[in-house]
């Protein structure tokens, strides 16, 4: 086969050109569904280990998402028992026999309301 130099070569130069531009464009995307007030999330407490995300009161169950987990009041994990769940804190009793508060920081508190009958 024979190639023609440089038509080769602008193909290898347009390849790195869009790939590089490609790059640079990725880096700089934004969800369009993302609220124009986002703020990225805490992460976990590096002594803890803990993150609280969400916190579940309903008339006949109570549930916190910890560390992406969905547990109740009695749920353990990572050797911690939860001894409480309220609004806007959760209470666990560490392996170690200490308390622990963790504490939900919502940008916007909302409080469920029954749809109009």
């Amino acid at each position: 086969m024979r190639y023609c130099v440089p038509s080769l070569l602008a193909w290898m130069a347009l390849a790195t050109l869009t790939g590089g531009i490609a790059t640079a464009l990725a880096r700089e995307l934004i969800d369009p569904t993302r609220p124009p007030d986002f703020i990225a999330p805490l992460r976990a407490h590096p002594k803890t280990g803990f993150e609280l995300t969400a916190i579940l009161i309903a008339r006949d169950r109570r549930l916190a998402v910890i560390n992406g987990v969905s547990l109740g009041v009695g749920g353990s994990l990572a050797g911690a028992r939860i001894l409480a769940i309220h609004p806007d804190t959760v209470r666990l009793r560490l392996p170690s026999g200490r308390l622990k508060r963790l504490t939900l920081y919502p940008l916007h508190m909302r409080t469920a309301q029954r749809p109009p009958r």
